[in-house]
């Protein structure tokens, strides 16, 4: 008789589902700056990263950590790491917690499929500068909103060829007050944080190209903060 068995190890038993929770997050947590970090269930729960991290792998990191977080309040865990000074592999517990209603509602989001974005801008909703605004200062996080016809041409002008698309009613820029491991990550998660929430708020997301500090000048967004990624927000059609 051939043996069929492989010599990969085993997973562990995951009676809380830490593991699969995790997991979804990680497939589902929007890619604001990949590339993706990976779980691994022995011998602990741990996100492993495939090189040596650089920039955008602490920003992911950060955005990885609140799609967890969220999915994990929603199911009534709280999961916790050391994500600012600790070692790698980083390592993930988790204990028993209420089941939040915000963090349900966000964590939905984070299964909801992308929807297609109106050909033509719409005029959104008074509060939802507001209310992303919050969402990034949540995280300790800062949100510049463009709005105007004016600015949205300006930041047309700094990007790519047709990065912007026609639909696009305004456009936030995420940033962060430090721009070392510290900061990135929690810019990360502001950054996911807004995502989540504008989903929330039955807007369509994409994610644009990075853009520099003179760019970020020449539109009026302030230099002095560490920038974590720049997004687009419309009417779903």
């Amino acid at each position: 008789m051939t043996d069929d068995r492989t010599d990969e190890p085993e997973e562990p038993d995951d009676p809380t589902g830490s593991l699969e929770i995790v997991r979804d997050a990680l497939a589902q947590a929007p890619p604001i700056s990949p590339p993706p970090w990976r779980a691994v269930a022995s011998p602990a729960l741990a996100l492993v990263y495939d090189g040596e991290p650089e920039r955008a792998a602490w920003i992911q990191l950060g955005v990885t950590l609140e799609a967890i977080d969220v999915s994990g309040a929603a199911a009534g865990l709280a999961f916790s790491a050391d994500a600012i000074s600790g070692p790698l592999p980083l390592l993930l517990t988790s204990s028993g917690c209420t089941i939040s209603v915000a963090a349900h509602r966000l964590a939905a989001c984070l299964q909801r499929p992308t929807a297609t974005l109106r050909e033509a801008p719409l005029r959104l909703a008074a509060h939802a500068s507001a209310r992303l605004a919050n969402a990034a200062a949540m995280r300790e996080g800062t949100l510049a909103w463009l709005d105007s016809p004016v600015a949205l041409g300006s930041v047309a002008a700094v990007l790519p060829p047709h990065s912007l698309p026609p639909g696009v009613s305004a456009v936030g820029i995420v940033t962060s007050t430090r721009d070392d491991r510290r900061g990135l990550v929690r810019g990360g998660r502001a950054a996911c944080r807004v995502w989540l929430e504008a989903v929330s708020l039955g807007l369509v997301v994409r994610l644009l190209p990075p853009i520099d500090a003179p760019a970020l000048a020449s539109i009026g967004v302030r230099t002095g903060d560490a920038f974590v990624t720049a997004l687009s927000f419309g009417a779903a059609a």
